[in-house]
């Protein structure tokens, strides 16, 4: 079940953004639920931690381990704007209802020092026919907002993927409540809020000061990429791009022979991962691009043509080199393609050189193993340092992305495999 809104959805104006008209960052989505308005409100009213009803997210991390309800409670059934909404149990800081329709939306809130919304997050009913609603949510912050003090690039990229981790779980758990999947089950237990809460701050502390450490890491590496290791050696890579500041190799064997796994590499869809649309809106979040509205052909190869990549070369059945210049650190990224026997001489100042590759490589004749190799080069100093700083902040998405792709193609390849009819050769080695 998906949760990701549509591009109309993530564009129009939804109740509560008035409240921050310029927003660091507004992250929306959505879900139909099989279940009318009236049904999928009292879920909603009853939200917060401690002694309401939870926020159906991880309870082990917003709601002190204390499971959300699975039943309406009538007692929470009464809201109007101020009521507050504990973030967590015994939280001093709380989401207050800043605005509201009953039935149709609620608009949560939190201040900043100075009175004005520093957060917002809008519940939005719409009846879809008589029996269906669409729940939109949307997220927003000001500009001046920071978690725990933390600089904004690493705040807004946190706070991307943690949303949307935590939003999609919320979502789907009020769908099952509003259905009544979950009706008639047993009372909840509680565990210490108080714990709970070290819990969070503990984990999130962690995730930073590993994110911390990562960027560091990568600010000290860059412009000394790791040699290939034994057959990770790629002439028609090195063709166009035999130096380079950055190299990022990844692989994994595929039960299917190369050619079949070299075509589902070029078709796997990326946006089909839940990590990388999180990954990518991360990222849109962070830099405050604008939403792609063109409609883009899904298999990864077609997909990258289309947002301005160029095929470099091609091997059928076994290698595909893509490459673009571009300066990645811009809101609003543009690939620029260029003829292959251009591509490498290219040293246009203020840019950063793009190269990667989809490679499947046979191990004998009904098993292969599937290569993806990306390489980068700054053309002057200043896109350096630029790109450095971009890559030391960014590149944990990036690197993701390419991981997050090695399953699907494997899964993809090896079915391809399965449904196609066996060669001559194979059925006489079957024999």
């Amino acid at each position: 079940m998906t949760t990701r809104a549509t591009l109309e959805e993530r564009n129009r104006h939804l109740p509560g953004d008035e409240l921050i008209r310029e927003p660091i960052g507004s992250l929306t989505n959505a879900i139909d639920i099989a279940a009318p308005p009236d049904r999928v409100w009292p879920w909603i009213v009853q939200m917060g931690a401690g002694t309401r009803a939870g926020w159906y997210s991880y309870d082990r991390l917003d709601n002190g381990g204390r499971p959300s309800a699975t039943r309406v409670m009538p007692e929470l059934q009464c809201v109007d704007v101020g009521t507050l909404f504990p973030a967590l149990p015994d939280a001093t800081d709380a989401f207050v209802v800043a605005a509201l329709q009953p039935r149709h939306f609620i608009v949560l809130g939190a201040h900043a020092p100075d009175g004005s919304w520093l957060v917002t997050w809008s519940f939005v009913l719409e009846r879809i026919d008589t029996n269906r609603t669409r729940l939109i949510t949307r997220a927003r912050g000001a500009p001046g907002y920071r978690f725990r003090g933390l600089p904004r690039p690493v705040t807004t990229g946190a706070v991307a993927v943690v949303h949307a981790i935590m939003q999609r779980r919320q979502l789907l758990n009020i769908r099952r409540r509003a259905e009544g999947f979950d009706a008639g089950r047993g009372a909840t237990t509680q565990t210490s809020s108080r714990t709970a809460t070290k819990w969070l701050a503990g984990a999130l502390g962690m995730a930073v000061a590993a994110y911390g450490a990562y960027a560091a890491t990568a600010w000290i590496r860059y412009g000394q990429p790791r040699s290939p290791g034994p057959n990770e050696a790629d002439p028609l890579l090195d063709r166009f791009m035999p130096v380079y500041d950055i190299v990022e190799r990844h692989s994994i064997q595929v039960g299917a022979p190369a050619d079949v796994t070299f075509d589902a590499a070029c078709d796997v869809d990326l946006l089909q991962s839940p990590i990388a649309r999180a990954i990518f809106k991360a990222r849109e979040f962070i830099l405050r691009s604008k939403p792609d509205e063109t409609s883009r052909p899904r298999g990864v190869l077609a997909f990258a043509t289309s947002i301005g990549w160029g095929v470099l070369a091609m091997l059928p059945g076994h290698e595909v080199v893509v490459g673009a210049v571009t300066r990645p650190w811009e809101a609003n990224v543009v690939f620029r393609p260029l003829p292959a026997d251009e591509f490498a001489r290219f040293d246009e100042p203020g840019y950063v050189k793009i190269v990667w590759t989809l490679r499947a490589e046979p191990l004998g004749t009904t098993r292969s193993i599937f290569r993806t190799e990306t390489r980068a080069l700054a053309t002057d100093a200043s896109a350096r340092t630029r790109f450095r700083r971009y890559w030391s902040l960014l590149s944990p998405g990036i690197i993701a992305i390419r991981w997050v792709t090695l399953p699907p193609v494997k899964a993809e390849a090896e079915r391809r495999a399965g449904s196609r009819p066996p060669t001559v050769a194979a059925r006489f080695r079957a024999r």
